[in-house]
């Protein structure tokens, strides 16, 4: 049993020191992600992109209710402390907590979507991988709605989630707050191995495999945090002294949805990091072919197609009719920046509106 402390001791400075690291982190990973988008699309964004905007307002909200709860809501002290000395704080505590709970369930799977949309760009062309996509996006909303749903129902009468109500009938929140967690480590684990079997198939040197791998493998890094969460969650007596545990509580909570956001804004930052290294060395056989973003055309195929052109998606299609495996990548968009693709001795494509096919025996450098 975890004996209550009347100590005045105080840990409220490690929440809003998280908070103040942690907000400019999530601001600056999402500027990269439209300056990426931008060196690829333009100004012509997408669906994702404004969810990774609304989440990103979300998540300074749910900084915003932590860092407040710790002035308003003696969040860092002991609760005996504060129910000894300030018992109203208790009152503002529970009432945002209760609005965390709100938030985080509301918006937890935001960056999840925009992963996904991305995936349907990219993967769209394939039936089985468009018809998977929509029905985890379906998924997806109805555990956003069920989350807000028990958030609802948390306490019958609502007003008991803050203040004592006689006869009042409310969940058990260290096993709510747990069982919130679970679902989204499983929908961790489905975006982790979604995009796999594609990179895996596709017909291209290994080195390009593993760096396709390691992308996507970063948009599941959120299940790390996850993790962690449902951990601290389930520990024995987490609630019991609420106002203390929550310091680390909020870190954990905050941190979780934050992650999903970086991690959704990393999947993008391939044309950021191709500009920096100022060249791609690349080695074809005959007829292999090549596709390069905007960044690319930009000094090497104004001959070949306009920059309107050039910066189209790359195709994800497969050979002997879709069905021995992938080729090309798929997508409005060339989102990520990919490039290599599939290899043809002796056979000359033709080139369609948007893309540049290279047809080389030498080694060749582009650079911007």
């Amino acid at each position: 049993m975890v004996e209550l402390s009347k100590s005045p001791e105080w840990i409220g400075w490690q929440l809003i020191a998280w908070a103040a690291i942690f907000t400019p982190l999530q601001i600056a990973a999402v500027a990269l992600r439209f300056y990426a988008r931008w060196l690829v699309v333009g100004k012509k964004y997408s669906l994702d992109d404004y969810l990774i905007i609304a989440s990103l307002v979300f998540q300074l909200a749910a900084c915003g209710i932590a860092v407040s709860s710790v002035k308003y809501g003696g969040v860092g002290h002991h609760i005996l402390y504060i129910y000894l000395t300030d018992q109203p704080k208790l009152v503002v505590y529970n009432r945002y907590i209760i609005s965390l709970a709100f938030l985080c369930g509301a918006t937890v799977n935001i960056p999840k979507l925009a992963v996904l949309l991305l995936y349907k760009r990219l993967f769209g062309s394939v039936r089985t991988y468009r018809i998977i996509i929509w029905t985890f996006i379906g998924i997806l909303l109805c555990m956003t709605l069920g989350n807000i749903i028990s958030a609802s129902v948390s306490c019958i009468p609502f007003e008991a989630n803050w203040k004592y109500i006689r006869g009042a009938k409310c969940l058990e929140q260290q096993k709510w707050f747990s069982y919130i967690v679970i679902p989204n480590i499983i929908t961790d684990v489905f975006l982790l191995i979604l995009p796999l079997p594609i990179v895996w198939t596709l017909h291209t040197s290994r080195h390009v495999k593993a760096g396709l791998t390691v992308t996507f493998l970063i948009g599941s890094a959120g299940l790390g945090a996850s993790i962690l969460r449902l951990v601290a969650f389930v520990s024995a007596g987490s609630f019991i002294d609420g106002t203390w545990v929550s310091v680390k509580l909020m870190i954990l909570a905050i941190t979780e949805t934050g992650t999903y956001l970086i991690c959704a804004c990393l999947l993008t930052y391939r044309p950021i990091l191709e500009r920096i290294t100022k060249g791609r060395k690349t080695t074809t056989t005959e007829g292999s072919r090549y596709y390069f973003s905007r960044s690319h055309l930009k000094q090497t195929a104004d001959s070949v197609a306009s920059p309107e052109q050039s910066y189209r998606s790359i195709p994800l299609r497969g050979f002997n009719g879709g069905r021995s495996g992938f080729s090309e990548l798929h997508g409005e968009e060339n989102d990520m920046g990919f490039g290599d693709v599939e290899s043809h001795p002796g056979k000359m494509g033709r080139r369609r509106d948007g893309e540049i096919m290279v047809t080389t025996e030498i080694q060749n450098r582009w650079s911007r």
